[in-house]
């Protein structure tokens, strides 16, 4: 991945692309000390408006807490104070220097003057104010980012740290680059310093016996590509820098390899900047591909996620080597699955008793987001870090072992909890089990038309439906049918008594096989004794059971599972014509 980042780094440099502001993103007014240069004198102190694409020319290089800056700009604690200690003291410390002599002169003779106009623009102002230099040159207006005096201040003071940090001591030597292979001065600070996420000098994983000098033995890195390196980091977290949930971000790097397809590429990122998982850069992989089909270079993604932890940026997860193909793939499947029959208005309006607005997917507000499977895993992950575990399996092509786990958990207190919402946890869960059974089985997943016509017989409709969405194991039919017939069970007490007291036998959906069974002997019982038969389902629920004996592999969590679908998908099997008992309305 450093090779991607020096990549950016390297293009930000040749393209003159504008350096970011993150460490200015609460500023929002600057103070500018203007000072006329064909005939030195003070002008006064101005004041605009702080301009995201003027950062370059603002030119603000933070040094230490106190004490100057590595340019004369910085952010505005107490006027007097910030005057003095970051702007005089700069010009004094440089005042031997013939370009800055005459600068410090005027400053020193209008201090009063000058730290009056600052505290008088100050008094109007709220938090969040840059001061910095503005240069005048007859009619032409200039900041110190116009000088490549200053901006060289920026670059040395960069490099002078990549190889000493007072807190780390130093870590030069002469020695062959790790990035470009040349032999020159090489640094052991270049990572850690460009705040590479997951370089630090703080765990012996990246400094061997937290040896901190001995780092550039480790990994060596010449100035050039140091720099590259800082530049490139600063890059993607402006541009490839997007949130994504429970307060983790991630950073999705394009590893192109070519300036050109780099250059077609940062004009389609521009557009995305600032924007979320579901509208970032990933939904568009499709128009990646069209940037890099004609290039004869390896184009892939690497995602890092991390997080903000106490003041510190964590990496949470790393996957490398992400093809946009694979990633085209996910997309096109989640559209497949938004267009499945028994996420339709048709089906939901017999899941919930009640007109319903629109599909699953539409009504829930996600049928034009691209990646609704995260906003669905949300519910069912309790940390960040379960979700980050997921998405990331998912961008490796890892298959997700313990999805049943992730459902059951919500699903049983939602079942106690709120069972409009407990149905609602049942279809998210279905349609991020198709999403995973489709991307994972590819050609072998069968998609056959699963029809939701009351023409059907009860049976075939059960057979579509489980041809449709392949579930073909015994046991997964024989418990989803019991969950059906329990369904009927919950509607028929609810219409004789306006309760549903048999849901007390469902033991809060832990069930296995024994249990299964016996829930539907008991539905069977509580049929007759309500005179409320349905001899077709009946039949069709104990053709499943007996077909699944003895071949109930599977835990609990599973079971369930198929279990709490058939209760919540019961309706749409139930409410048929061929089912004996003529039309149902529920």
């Amino acid at each position: 991945m450093l090779e991607a980042i020096k990549e950016w780094g390297d293009f930000a440099k040749n393209q003159g692309i504008k350096e970011s502001c993150s460490e200015l993103k609460n500023i929002k007014h600057v103070l500018t000390i203007r000072i006329r240069l064909d005939k030195i004198s003070f002008e006064g102190v101005g004041y605009e408006e702080f301009d995201q694409s003027k950062c370059g020319k603002y030119l603000y290089a933070k040094k230490s807490s106190q004490g100057i800056n590595y340019t004369p700009t910085a952010i505005i604690t107490e006027p007097e104070k910030t005057f003095r200690n970051r702007i005089l003291n700069w010009y004094r410390k440089y005042s031997n220097d013939k370009s800055f002599n005459e600068i410090y002169r005027i400053l020193a003779e209008r201090e009063k003057d000058i730290i009056t106009n600052i505290n008088d623009k100050v008094r109007d102002l709220h938090e969040g104010v840059l001061l910095t230099m503005k240069f005048l040159e007859g009619d032409v207006e200039k900041y110190l980012g116009d000088y490549d005096v200053y901006r060289r201040f920026v670059k040395e003071g960069i490099f002078k740290r990549f190889g000493n940090v007072p807190s780390w001591g130093t870590s030069v030597s002469y020695g062959k680059c790790f990035l470009c292979g040349e032999e020159k001065e090489v640094f052991g600070f270049a990572l850690p310093v460009s705040k590479l996420l997951f370089a630090t000098v703080d765990k012996p994983g990246f400094a061997p016996d937290l040896d901190r000098e001995a780092y550039v033995k480790y990994m060596p890195v010449c100035g050039d590509c140091g720099e590259s390196l800082y530049e490139g980091v600063r890059f993607i977290h402006e541009y490839f820098d997007f949130s994504f949930a429970n307060g983790v971000r991630y950073m999705v790097i394009p590893h192109v390899l070519d300036e050109s397809d780099c250059k077609e590429m940062f004009n389609i990122v521009e557009k995305y900047k600032g924007k979320s998982y579901h509208d970032g850069l990933v939904a568009d992989e499709d128009i990646l591909l069209e940037v890099v089909k004609e290039s004869k270079n390896v184009f892939t993604l690497f995602f890092l996620f991390y997080s903000e932890q106490q003041s510190r940026q964590v990496v949470e997860s790393f996957v490398e080597d992400v093809h946009p193909s694979w990633l085209r793939k996910m997309y096109e499947t989640q559209n497949a699955v938004k267009n499945n029959d028994v996420f339709s208005e048709e089906a939901m309006k017999s899941i919930f008793y009640k007109k319903y607005d629109g599909s699953l997917f539409k009504h829930l507000k996600v049928h034009d987001k691209n990646n609704w499977y995260v906003t669905f895993m949300e519910d069912f992950c309790e940390n960040k870090n379960e979700l980050v575990d997921f998405v990331s399996s998912i961008l490796w092509r890892k298959q997700i072992s313990n999805v049943y786990f992730y459902f059951m958990r919500k699903l049983r207190q939602d079942f106690y909890d709120d069972d409009y919402k407990f149905r609602e946890s049942v279809l998210k869960s279905f349609a991020v089990l198709r999403f995973l059974e489709k991307l994972y089985m590819g050609d072998y997943y069968r998609d056959s038309r699963y029809s939701m016509s009351s023409n059907n017989s009860l049976e075939q409709s059960f057979e579509n439906f489980f041809e449709k969405y392949n579930i073909s194991e015994p046991w997964k039919k024989a418990a989803f049918a019991v969950g059906v017939l329990v369904r009927y069970v919950l509607n028929v007490q609810r219409e004789e008594r306006g309760a549903e007291p048999f849901r007390d036998k469902l033991r809060g959906l832990m069930l296995n096989e024994g249990h299964v069974k016996r829930l539907f002997k008991e539905s069977i019982n509580k049929i007759f004794e309500y005179d409320r038969r349905n001899p077709k389902l009946e039949e069709a629920v104990g053709k499943y059971l007996a077909e699944a004996e003895g071949k109930f592999i599977a835990d609990m969590d599973e079971i369930s599972y198929y279990f709490a679908l058939g209760l919540v998908l019961g309706n749409i099997f139930i409410y048929k014509k061929s089912n004996g008992q003529g039309d149902k309305d529920g």
